[in-house]
This record gives C-alpha cells, structure tokens and sequence, in this order.
C-alpha cells in the first residue's frame, strides 16, 4: 500500500509548526527573563541614585556609561550580536533609568 505523499506534506506541516510552538515558548520565556533583569537592573539604578542625591554627585555619570558601552560591546561581539543593535538597546536602557533615577 502505498501512502499519499499529500498526507507526508500535512505531517511535515504539524511537526514544523509544533516545533515552530515550541520555539515560541522559549523565546517567551526568555521574554520573562528579559523584563525580570530589566526590573532587577532599575532597582539596583535606583537604589544607587538615592546614595547620588545623599552624597550630591550626579545622576548621569559619562564615564560609567562608557565603561557600560565598552563591556557590552566587547560582549556583543563575543556572542556574535550586532553591536549596533546592542548599543541602540543600551542606550535606550540608560536613557530609560537615568530618567527613572532622577524621578526617584
């Protein structure tokens, strides 16, 4: 007996798209991971911006933001990511919390 090749296409299909399922919940749990480091990163940024206004040193610290933008970058390119791609993330990052650490 020999089997349709039709039914062989609709199989394929199911396993690809199980695996494509599969991938998803990775990929969203990976998602979680992201915004539970981003929240945990806020609270130490914070938490450093209180000792700042203690000690009057400002918030924005150029200095730190390049040793930020070096290690990422050398990171990025480790892990062969577009380090354009990672300092337009970073810099969104930064811009994000230093706004949060002013307004705390």
């Amino acid at each position: 007996m020999k089997i349709n090749p039709y039914y062989f296409k609709i199989f394929n299909y199911i396993n690809l798209y199980m695996c494509i399922e599969e991938l998803r919940k990775k990929i969203d749990k990976i998602d979680d991971k992201i915004i539970n480091l981003l929240s945990e990163r806020l609270k130490y940024a914070i938490d450093i911006s209180k000792y700042k206004k203690q000690n009057n040193i400002k918030i924005k610290q150029e200095n730190r933001e390049k040793q930020i933008f070096d290690r990422i970058e050398k990171l990025a390119e480790q892990k062969n990511i577009s380090v354009f791609f990672v300092k337009k993330l970073y810099r969104q990052i930064i811009d994000e919390t230093v706004k949060a650490e002013e307004d705390n």
